[in-house]
């Protein structure tokens, strides 16, 4: 940035600051530039008893005016002699019919010096402002923490690169974002090629990015993965079919800063399909949405409503698996559970976090795009096992016996 120019003195100053900007002006450039103090003050204070009082001010007579001059303009212009009409409707100059103009051109040369100097002091107030306004991003983005974003995946190569893609374009400081993919043991043997494709396209290691490729874990195992390599104050998990928008980042550490919150999820909008972005049309949220399948709704068929452990042990009131973490809460709890061919292990940690008394927040906003696909993972397990391994919060935190006796007569106890 080019260098902020010194401030003028405001005591020096030709005119009045009466408009709100100049006041700011005047107050700020006496904080930045404060007025030298060159001698100890002589007035008695209780640092200084003995210093005499100052003298008292001697009133200054008001100049008189002359026969047929204007008191006013003596008044304020001592040194110009100004004419005043006389009753005959002639102009002199204590009786003296002259026609002079006396003052004129240095009236108004001194109403154009007023006018440069309060110019000139404008400008500088607005060059001061951006550069305060400059000064205070840049210190933000240097001190905003660092964010971990872990996306696992598993056989759909195509797709992590739109969700890795989503990652690269956030407004997020690029140097404050640690990206971690999991590839969670993919069969496809086409996938290998494609991952070292995208591993160079990103520049991964030059980034500090990070792609592990791991043996099949299932969802819960794969994500605790990831966060062991995390190095960010916060974690955001991602799957694969997942689309960030652009604000996803910023939006949730503003909100978690702001909030105190332990986790947090987000509204959420809605594709359907395997979801090629559309490169032709630019949508609201400024980057390139995935295309909705024909004749499909965008909109969601449910709201979140937050940390409620009541509803939650009837429906999944707290949120996707696109969630926001304090990095040191995620391993306080443990992280997710690691059972195989079972759904739902993001609906049993957030129980967790209520019967455990951490504190969750859902965002009202949707920061993200979320696919229905054909073989997703909610379609190929069963559904009465998976929605008992959401119970299992609330099961562990009965008494024992009432636990085991519930345990005995259902299908949980392969779970708890």
């Amino acid at each position: 940035h080019a260098p902020t120019p010194d401030p003028p003195h405001t005591a020096s100053l030709p005119f009045t600051a009466s408009d709100d900007l100049l006041a700011w002006y005047s107050v700020l450039a006496n904080t930045l530039n404060p007025p030298h103090v060159t001698a100890r003050s002589n007035t008695p204070s209780p640092s200084n008893p003995s210093a005499s009082p100052p003298p008292p001010v001697q009133p200054q007579p008001v100049p008189r005016a002359r026969d047929g001059e204007c008191a006013a303009s003596a008044a304020v212009f001592p040194g110009a002699r100004r004419r005043c009409p006389s009753p005959e409707g002639s102009e002199h100059w204590g009786g003296d019919r002259v026609r002079e103009r006396v003052g004129t051109s240095h009236q108004q040369s001194l109403l154009a010096r007023r006018r440069a100097e309060k110019a000139a002091c404008l400008a500088w107030a607005a060059t001061l402002r951006v550069a305060l306004t400059n000064r205070h991003q840049e210190s933000a983005i240097w001190t905003s923490p660092l964010v971990t974003v872990v996306v696992t995946h598993f056989n759909r190569a195509a797709m992590l690169r739109q969700a890795v893609h989503s990652v690269y374009e956030q407004d997020y400081p690029k140097f404050k974002l640690q990206l971690v993919v999991v590839d969670d043991g993919s069969t496809d043997p086409e996938v290998p090629a494609l991952l070292d494709a995208m591993e160079k396209d990103y520049h991964f290691g030059a980034r500090g990015w990070k792609l592990l490729r791991e043996p099949n874990r299932y969802l819960g195992g794969a994500r605790n993965r990831g966060a062991r390599e995390a190095a960010g104050k916060y974690i955001l998990f991602m799957d694969d079919d997942n689309v960030a928008k652009p604000y996803e980042v910023s939006a949730y550490v503003e909100a978690m800063e702001n909030s105190g919150a332990d986790a947090m999820t987000s509204f959420v909008d809605f594709v359907f399909g395997d979801g090629a972005l559309n490169n032709d049309e630019h949508t609201a949220w400024g980057s390139q949405a995935p295309q909705a399948e024909q004749g499909k709704q965008q909109t969601p068929s449910f709201v979140f409503l937050g940390a409620s452990a009541d509803v939650g042990i009837f429906k999944n009131c707290f949120g996707d698996a696109n969630s926001f973490y304090r990095t040191d809460t995620f391993h306080a709890l443990g992280g997710y559970s690691e059972d195989k061919h079972l759904g739902y292990e993001d609906w049993e940690l957030y129980s967790r976090i209520v019967m455990e008394g951490y504190t969750m927040q859902v965002l009202p906003e949707a920061l993200y795009h979320y696919r229905f696909t054909v073989g997703s993972m909610q379609k190929t397990t069963s559904y009465s096992a998976s929605r008992q391994r959401a119970l299992r919060a609330y099961l562990q935190k009965l008494d024992h016996d009432v636990s085991d006796e519930l345990v005995s007569k259902s299908d949980l106890y392969e779970f708890v």
